[in-house]
C-alpha cells in the first residue's frame, strides 16, 4: 500500500508542475474522471492556394512553339523515314516538299498561320493540297511520338504547360477547322 501512495503523490506533483508552467504547446484540462488530461494545441491549417490561371501569353507561346517545332521537324532529317512513305502515297517529290517547308517554316508563329498550313482548301492546287496533307500527318507523328522529348530537352520555361496542352494540339491538328483558340478566355 505505501508503494501505491508514492505513485499517486508523484503523479499529483507532476500534475502541479505542468499546471504551473504555461507551455505554448500543451493545454491542460482538468477532469474529475481522469487524473489529468494533456491535449495538444490545435495547429491552424494553412489555406490552400488558389489554382493559378494560365496566362494568355503562355497559351500564345505554346501554339507558337509547337508550330515552329512541328514545321522544323517536317523539314528535318528526322522526318525523312516518314516522309518517304507519305510522299510515295501522295505521288510527290520529297525534295519539293522540303523546299515548301523551308519557305513556310519561319512563318508558323500563330494559330492562323498554322491553320493555313493544315487546312486544304478547294482552291489549292493538287500539289499544294498534297503538301498540306503530308505536313498534317507529320505534325501528328511529331505530337504523338517526339513532342515529349522536345519539351523536356528544349529551352522553354513552361514545360508542364506544354506537356498538358500536347493532346489539345493533337486534336486541333487533326481537325484544324475547329482550331480557333487553345485555351478559354481568362476573365
Amino acid at each position: 500500500m505505501p508503494h501505491l501512495k508514492k505513485k499517486i503523490q508523484l503523479a499529483s506533483s507532476q500534475r502541479n508542475k505542468i499546471l504551473q508552467s504555461k507551455s505554448p504547446f500543451f493545454d491542460v484540462k482538468i477532469s474529475k474522471t481522469k487524473p489529468f488530461n494533456i491535449i495538444r494545441n490545435p495547429v491552424k491549417k494553412a489555406k490552400k492556394p488558389e489554382p493559378k490561371k494560365v496566362d494568355q501569353t503562355i497559351s500564345k507561346n505554346i501554339v507558337k512553339n509547337y508550330g515552329k517545332a512541328m514545321s522544323a521537324f517536317a523539314a528535318s532529317d528526322l522526318a525523312k523515314p516518314y516522309l518517304e512513305d507519305l510522299a510515295q502515297i501522295e505521288n510527290i517529290d520529297q525534295n519539293k516538299f522540303l523546299e515548301f517547308m523551308a519557305t513556310y517554316k519561319e512563318s508558323t508563329d500563330s494559330i492562323d498561320s498554322l491553320r493555313h498550313l493544315l487546312i486544304v482548301s478547294p482552291d489549292d492546287p493538287t500539289e499544294l493540297a498534297a503538301y498540306k496533307r503530308i505536313f498534317k500527318r507529320l505534325c501528328e507523328i511529331f505530337l504523338k511520338y517526339l513532342s515529349v522529348n522536345w519539351i523536356f530537352h528544349g529551352k522553354m520555361f513552361h514545360k508542364m504547360h506544354h506537356l498538358k496542352y500536347r493532346y489539345k494540339m493533337l486534336r486541333r491538328v487533326r481537325k484544324p477547322e475547329l482550331f480557333t483558340y487553345l485555351t478559354a478566355k481568362i476573365k
